[in-house]
């Protein structure tokens, strides 16, 4: 912390208050206390101690450095490669003030480092812990979550030293909202009962310079040693000279959980998708969020379907809208879930704190279906074609009948057949079917040609010659269609010679295609005699239409 000039004197005042055994120290100047008010100053000529090493320690650790004016100008992004954590002196006694808090911390914070704030008692010159934690709280001010505090008592004084400890301690915790750690060395922890501060569950950050990183910590009064100083001599890139070297027997996360935790009081909204809604199987996930209670920031915003992890998403652009809060915004392939209701969550985090937003039951896109196959015409007329095909598919909700391309018509799903109607004669139309759901359409069918019939024709011709006259008369009836288009239904009601009826009528005929004939002989029992004129009569129908035929036949000499 201090060049190597200064940390003499540091020395020389270590050995003159510990030659002095217990009681008020002299009165120091501000100067005085400004260069002894570093971390480690009670090390200097500090009694050997023979501690052995605890039985369990954590397998996690991380190492850091703490600083304070006499490390000069830091380079923060150089230190930041080999430390995880710094912790910054920010006062002394009763007014004093670290020369280089402000830029300490704003650079620490700029790089992202996590830092702790430390200040060094003064007890020994009269002055009260609510007046020194005062100072404190008065210089780091606010506290970023997870920046923690630390008590550093190292002073030869003859009070209540572990009451004033306390006491400061439990100011701090009140006005800043983090339980500090209290710095001491070995000699301080074994000499007083810090059942107190133990109980109140406030951490041990012990001093105990072995040059060993790598050692576990020693026993002491606490259930563990949190954090310990091992050096002083530690060299960091960044930082000119010698520094302090810390060990932190945790985690990252476990050192910030000693720090600023405010109860995080959350607001935020998923408006796309949203609950109740439909997402599509590529699905753009945007909403909002806010901190009502703390100073969080968003470390991250991840995506999940149900307890699944989907991805990271960006974060963290203003919402003006939403009181200018985090924003955050992501597209998400949900292919995995076509089909199905899924409740959709963004999780953001904030150091070891997480919100989560929830849509619940958003359907997701069902997959496009299979499409049809094996369509074919099962019929036809001059205005209508009938179709049938294959349902290859599972999930559609309906078929869509294409002609020419252009959709005609929307069966429902599980439908194989489909007539389309009022269409133009004797003309040429190109069909294909294709299945669909809310995924989309799949791909065509086969397609096929249909060429619907010509017109029906509601007219018939009839004629008729005579085949032999005489006794027996036999006249030949010719019916025939003159139209393009079939002529259906056609029956001949009554053949009569003159007064006599032919006997094998009623005649059906039935359809009549177009340009198509029907013929049929009918004899008569009686003839016509030579030369005689006889009126022929044929009554017909066409389906509800009646045709009459009336001609007269003459007989040739016989």
């Amino acid at each position: 912390m201090m060049n190597t000039i200064l940390k003499l004197a540091v020395c020389l005042a270590a050995c003159s208050i510990f030659a002095s055994g217990f009681g008020q120290s002299k009165p120091l100047s501000q100067s005085e206390q400004d260069r002894q008010g570093v971390m480690g100053s009670s090390l200097k000529n500090a009694p050997k101690d023979n501690a052995g090493q605890t039985k369990k320690e954590l397998a996690s650790k991380i190492w850091g450095c703490d600083i304070s004016k006499w490390q000069g100008n830091v380079d923060f992004t150089q230190l930041q490669t080999a430390v995880s954590f710094t912790v910054i002196r920010a006062s002394y006694g009763l007014t004093g003030l670290d020369d280089k808090l402000a830029q300490n911390r704003s650079r620490a914070e700029a790089v992202g480092m996590e830092i702790g704030f430390y200040h060094f008692a003064y007890p020994d010159q009269g002055n009260t812990p609510e007046e020194e934690a005062q100072n404190f709280c008065d210089r780091v001010g606010s506290l970023k979550p997870g920046q923690f505090v630390v008590l550093d008592y190292e002073r030869n004084w003859g009070g209540d030293v572990v009451g004033w400890c306390k006491a400061w301690m439990d100011y701090v915790t009140t006005h800043l909202g983090a339980k500090p750690l209290i710095y001491l060395n070995l000699s301080t922890i074994n000499a007083y009962n810090w059942s107190t501060i133990i109980n109140a569950d406030y951490g041990l950050w012990l001093a105990r310079w072995d040059y060993n990183k790598d050692a576990a910590a020693p026993n002491t009064a606490w259930p563990f040693v949190a954090m310990r100083q091992y050096s002083d001599q530690e060299s960091f890139p960044g930082i000119s000279g010698n520094v302090d070297g810390d060990v932190f027997y945790g985690t990252l996360d476990q050192l910030k959980a000693y720090g600023y935790n405010p109860s995080a009081s959350w607001d935020g909204k998923i408006e796309v998708p949203a609950t109740d809604g439909m997402a599509a199987l590529d699905q753009e996930v945007t909403g909002w969020a806010k901190d009502t209670g703390g100073n969080f920031t968003i470390d991250k915003a991840s995506v999940y379907v149900g307890s699944t992890f989907v991805k990271d998403i960006t974060y963290g652009f203003s919402r003006p809208d939403k009181g200018g809060n985090f924003g955050f915004n992501g597209g998400i392939d949900l292919r995995s879930w076509a089909g199905q209701k899924v409740n959709i969550t963004v999780r953001l985090t904030s150091g070891a704190k997480i919100f989560d937003i929830t849509s619940t039951g958003v359907s997701v896109t069902p997959s496009a279906p299979t499409a049809p196959s094996g369509l074919t015409s099962t019929g036809k007329s001059a205005s209508t074609a009938s179709l049938s095909w294959t349902d290859n598919s599972s999930n559609e909700t309906g078929f869509k009948i294409k002609r020419n391309g252009a959709v005609v018509a929307t069966v429902a799903a599980n439908t194989t057949t489909y007539t389309d109607i009022g269409l133009a004669t004797n003309t040429t139309y190109t069909y294909t079917v294709c299945s669909t759901n809310a995924g989309g359409n799949s791909a065509d069918s086969n397609s096929i040609d249909v060429t619907t019939d010509a017109s029906s024709s509601d007219t018939i011709t009839m004629s008729c010659r005579t085949v032999s006259a005489g006794g027996s008369a036999t006249i030949e009836v010719t019916i025939r269609n003159p139209g393009a288009g079939s002529a259906s239904n056609i029956v001949i009601d009554m053949v009569q010679l003159g007064s006599f009826k032919a006997a094998d009528v009623p005649w059906s005929i039935g359809t009549l295609a177009g340009g198509a004939t029907s013929v049929k002989n009918f004899t008569f029992a009686e003839g016509f005699g030579a030369n005689k004129t006889t009126l022929l009569t044929v009554n017909a129908r066409i389906g509800t239409k009646k045709v009459r035929l009336r001609v007269k036949v003459t007989s040739t000499p016989g």
